[in-house]
């Protein structure tokens, strides 16, 4: 049975270990992702990663992808010029962009059972968000997603908070 509320770090690997064979998620593990993005204007893109995790523990390797569209709908005018500088120079809280992404992401496999795309096998999620930029350089993002196979949650909702250091 699954609880009401839960926190979900990833929907890497597969849903169809036996329960003995399945170890928790270990303290150390170490995550990389290939990113392969094209801009088609100054305002749409896409993007695809690759995402690999490394159980350091057992090393085991689970893999996941996440794949989505962005469109820019708006821009302040002067794109926030004149805020250049250190940590929290600009104290505007100005919106200077705001971006509308849909994104596909799920599970494809792991190291010991191999790969699969296979639905009863993995998690898969659909899902939209909104993202802020700040004139402050600072980002905040709000976004949700649907579960797409019967081992995923019925809905995720996403907080993002982000510093952009220069």
């Amino acid at each position: 049975m699954k609880p009401a509320h839960r926190y979900i770090r990833a929907a890497t690997g597969r849903t169809d270990e036996d329960e003995e064979e399945g170890e928790e998620k270990a303290e150390h593990e170490i995550e990389t992702k290939l990113i392969l993005g094209h801009d088609f204007s100054d305002r749409f893109n896409v993007a695809f990663n690759w995402i690999n995790e490394t159980n350091l523990k057992s090393g085991k390797w689970e893999f996941g992808y996440a794949t989505g569209l962005n469109y820019t709908f708006y821009e302040a005018e002067g794109g926030g010029e004149g805020h250049e500088g250190g940590w929290f120079r600009s104290k505007s809280w100005d919106v200077e962009e705001l971006t509308l992404g849909i994104e596909l992401y799920g599970g494809l496999g792991d190291s010991v059972l191999g790969l699969t795309a296979d639905p009863d096998k993995t998690k898969q999620y659909l899902g939209v968000n909104l993202q802020a930029q700040l004139e402050n350089h600072i980002k905040l993002g709000i976004g949700g997603a649907f579960g797409l196979t019967s081992d995923s949650e019925n809905a995720i909702l996403r907080l993002v908070a982000g510093y952009e250091f220069e």
